[in-house]
């Protein structure tokens, strides 16, 4: 009984684990790629005031680009210890 015990509570750690990690794969994945479209949309800003700068503007706001830099550093800071990610974290930041 207590081996079965000790079996389901190995088998839940590490469901939960994997599961974690997929989370925060799939966290960066998206952050990433708001960078990118955010970076995308601040060249195509002509700041004329256009109907076309009024849509960027809008895709902007929607991607909530005023707020990504931010959204980076603190990414990068979590993910500090883990290489891999990090080195994807910067060198998102570094097509700016």
């Amino acid at each position: 009984m207590k081996l079965f015990i000790l079996l389901l509570l190995s088998l839940l750690t590490s469901t939960c684990s994997s599961s974690s990690s997929e989370t925060n794969k799939n966290e960066i994945k998206l952050l990433i790629e708001r960078v990118e479209a955010c970076n995308h949309f601040a060249g195509e800003f002509n700041g004329d005031n256009s109907d076309r700068d009024k849509e960027v503007n809008a895709e902007m706001d929607k991607l909530k680009c005023g707020d990504i830099d931010k959204e980076l550093s603190a990414a990068k800071e979590k993910y500090k210890n883990y290489p891999d990610v990090l080195n994807q974290l910067n060198q998102t930041s570094a097509q700016d």
